[in-house]
């Protein structure tokens, strides 16, 4: 429902794997609580779905880590912080007993992995270098994590996505300094003055949510 007592309305949209904890609900609750005047409304959407939103029109500003925004036309995109690629497994994976390890202890065990769409920027030049006994290719970020959480294999990951605060879940970094990912803020290269002032909030304070 949108409030009477609101003057407009902004449309964002969140990447969905994007935490909702440290990320998706933090973010929001700021611009609640900051902009009175305007009814946010607030979509959760994949890669696809958030790019042809934004180029439509449908939506206003994206919150997402796409691997690919270098390449849409016709936007203006804010860096809101960069995440390294780290190696995931579970208390329950042998590999939780070798810590610290070298990339050539994972040659015995499974990768789990997550369709190409979904790899950020520069995986292509080190994700190869990662031995591994075979890959299992999950559809989604939570069937990955299933099966990494009950040790089926260990995944390569950003500490941004939904599940990543899990307990059991043990991460060490790669040595690959450009396996890392952002979370950006895109908007249409043509936005309305409330808009931009609306996306330098979010620029300036979420480092700090």
């Amino acid at each position: 429902y949108i409030d009477a007592g609101k003057q407009s309305t902004i449309s964002i949209g969140f990447l969905s794997i994007l935490s909702r904890n440290s990320i998706t609900v933090p973010l929001a609750d700021c611009l609640f609580k900051s902009f009175n005047d305007i009814h946010f409304d607030i979509y959760l959407m994949d890669f696809s779905e958030l790019r042809n939103s934004l180029l439509d029109g449908k939506i206003d500003i994206c919150i997402t880590t796409s691997n690919d925004w270098r390449l849409w036309p016709k936007v203006k995109v804010d860096v809101l912080t960069s995440k390294p690629f780290e190696i995931v497994y579970s208390t329950c994976h042998p590999l939780a007993a070798r810590e610290p390890f070298s990339l050539s202890d994972l040659a015995p065990y499974t990768q789990l992995t997550l369709p190409p769409d979904n790899l950020m920027s520069g995986a292509d030049e080190w994700a190869p270098l990662l031995p591994c006994k075979n890959s299992i290719h999950c559809p989604d970020i939570n069937t990955l994590l299933i099966h990494t959480e009950t040790g089926q294999g260990f995944a390569v990951l950003t500490r941004v996505f939904d599940g990543y605060e899990s307990p059991i879940l043990h991460y060490q970094p790669l040595p690959f300094s450009n396996a890392h990912a952002e979370v950006v803020c895109i908007r249409r290269e043509i936005v309305s003055p409330e808009l931009e002032e609306i996306v330098k909030y979010i620029c300036k304070n979420f480092p700090n949510i």
